[in-house]
């Protein structure tokens, strides 16, 4: 131990930024069930709900908004786009226009 803080960890006292081999399997398993096409709104909720622990993760350590907390917002809203775009069930579950 360094003074009042352990070593590796930030002053904060928060986990260290690198993101483990398990954490980084798991997006990666997330991203496969949004790319096949039968899977595709599992995965988009499991990547939202991912990204949205990373976005609080940011907020609580007061991450600059630029360059990291807005990252994993724009990713969320892509993936929605892209499922929206490619999949007419979700289309009309949320449309953009009321006939």
């Amino acid at each position: 131990m360094r003074g009042r803080h352990r070593v590796g960890l930030p002053a904060r006292g928060g986990p260290r930024a690198e993101l483990s081999p398990p954490s980084i399997r798991r997006a990666r398993v997330f991203w496969a069930l949004y790319l096949y096409r039968r899977t595709d709104v599992l995965g988009a909720l499991l990547l939202t709900a991912y990204l949205g622990g990373a976005c609080a993760a940011q907020v609580r350590i007061d991450a600059p908004l630029y360059s990291t907390l807005l990252f994993p917002v724009c990713t969320g809203i892509a993936v929605w786009g892209g499922l929206w775009l490619r999949d007419a069930e979700v289309r009309a579950l949320v449309p953009l226009r009321r006939r």
